[in-house]
């Protein structure tokens, strides 16, 4: 069954709350809010999505199944999945109020191009004081009018708001039987490690989460083995029931790699004189968040690349930083390439 596209759906009114810059002109102060944006969403009157995938046991603690749906090229999971809460948090509540519930947008299994359009950096100074903003997230979202009248600028609106409502219209699905949905990353195998014992368990999480642990999909073996590299048998919690069409190519290595990219640049800061010329590029890919991390090849490719920085800040004062940042992903790296299992490999050193 082919699924529909978005114009053959109808659409309703929605109210969604985004983070916002906020500046005061008479007192100089500088705040982070959420604001209301008035949005369109689709609406599935009449069952048209069709099923694509279905899983169990999603999300620790849970035996419930999840059934994504399809709408054009978007899959989306029930509210309750994607933002991890139980059904009965909301059990009264309806389209409105689970949507003002929505806060840290990056902290969600939505897609990352939703995301980054809803998302704010919360780490980042004000754009305008230069300074840590107050942060006000915790409280309603207030609407634009009410900003507006206070005297206070919002920073970025014309800017964002029309990206946000294209997102809007195509991250959201009020459908007939579940209510509200909201477009999901297709889920992972997470290898956890719980009492000193390994688990294996299928997650739906953020695709920009460290993804040093988490596994395809498709790779539940890979995932067991390596939960197994500790020498007892994991405990395997979740199930596929019916796998997604069209799933994206697997990139767990890259992903792994580019995940680190904070670590990265901490580590490295400070240090770019003992690198060498790949290390370098290395460290200014990680501080300008280019995408193009993603673009180094094969997990023995990454591993060596590790290898080579490692080697060229070994006697620094940023090697321990170094060392602490990329043990992990050296580890999985190793894994990846088919190497013998080394836990507490130093970069510099072949596993």
């Amino acid at each position: 069954m082919k699924a529909p596209e978005f114009g053959q759906l109808r659409s309703r009114q929605a109210l969604l709350p985004i983070p916002f810059d906020v500046y005061d002109p008479a007192t100089g102060e500088g705040s982070r809010m959420r604001i209301l944006v008035d949005v369109r969403i689709a609406e599935d009157r009449n069952g048209a999505s069709v099923p694509d995938g279905r899983y169990t046991g999603v999300n620790r603690g849970r035996d419930r199944e999840v059934v994504y749906r399809r709408v054009g090229d978007v899959r989306f999971a029930p509210f309750f999945d994607v933002c991890n809460r139980t059904p009965d948090m909301y059990r009264n509540a309806g389209i409105a109020e689970q949507l003002a519930s929505l806060r840290s947008y990056e902290d969600y299994a939505m897609p990352e191009r939703f995301s980054h359009v809803f998302a704010l950096d919360l780490a980042s100074l004000h754009p305008v004081t230069g300074r840590r903003p107050t942060p006000l997230l915790h409280e309603a979202p207030r609407r634009l009018g009410d900003v507006v009248r206070s005297g206070q600028v919002v920073i970025g609106w014309d800017e964002r708001v029309e990206a946000i409502r294209e997102a809007a219209s195509r991250c959201f699905l009020v459908h007939r039987d579940v209510g509200l949905c909201v477009a999901a990353a297709p889920p992972v195998w997470g290898v956890l490690e719980i009492g000193g014992h390994k688990l294996v368990q299928l997650h739906m999480v953020s695709p920009g989460r460290n993804r040093v642990d988490l596994f395809d999909v498709r790779r539940r073996e890979a995932a067991v083995a390596f939960a197994a590299q500790s020498g007892s048998a994991p405990l395997v919690r979740g199930g596929v029931v019916d796998l997604s069409s069209d799933l994206p190519p697997e990139t767990d290595a890259r992903d792994a790699f580019v995940g680190l990219r904070d670590g990265f640049r901490r580590s490295l800061r400070g240090s770019l004189c003992d690198l060498d010329a790949e290390g370098v590029r290395l460290w200014h890919e990680c501080a300008s968040g280019s995408d193009e991390l993603a673009g180094y090849g094969s997990a023995r490719e990454m591993l060596e690349l590790l290898e080579r920085i490692g080697g060229g800040l070994a006697g620094t004062e940023a090697f321990e930083r170094w060392e602490a940042t990329t043990r992990p992903l050296s580890r999985r790296l190793s894994f990846e390439a088919g190497y013998s299992p080394a836990p507490e490999a130093l970069p510099g050193a072949r596993p």
